[in-house]
């Protein structure tokens, strides 16, 4: 088995996070598990996502212990979505990541071009 290499553990994080939704998913899974076709129905706004590539991201999130799969033998099937522990805590550090990026943006911004983000970092936290 051949060796996979990192330079530091960030890189590693980096890479597990990676994806245009998988942000979103983890952060909409804090709010507590869910079934697929709710996740799929509060992700499709304000931008749709489609099936193919929530499947895809929900896989390779379980693949990295973030999000775990729940399936109930019942009539009809039920499969339940949460985080795991290292998902909960990756939840936590995108909360500071999204914070900074919102300090970040009005001095990077272009003049006149403004960056625009569709959510904020207050709304990624859940009392």
């Amino acid at each position: 088995m051949e060796e996979v290499r990192y330079h530091f553990g960030a890189s590693l994080v980096l890479s597990i996070i990676s994806g245009k939704w998988k942000p979103s998913i983890i952060c909409e899974l804090d709010e507590g598990a869910c079934r697929y076709n709710e996740l799929h129905e509060q992700l499709n706004q304000p931008h749709p996502i489609s099936q193919k590539v929530l499947t895809e991201q929900l896989r390779q999130l379980e693949e990295d212990l973030i999000v775990t799969r729940t399936s109930y033998n019942t009539v009809p099937p039920k499969v339940v979505y949460s985080l795991t522990p290292y998902g909960s805590r990756l939840h936590q550090f995108l909360v500071e990541m999204t914070k900074l990026g919102e300090e970040l943006a009005p001095h990077l911004a272009k003049a006149g071009a403004p960056i625009e983000f569709d959510y904020h970092y207050q709304e990624m936290i859940h009392h």
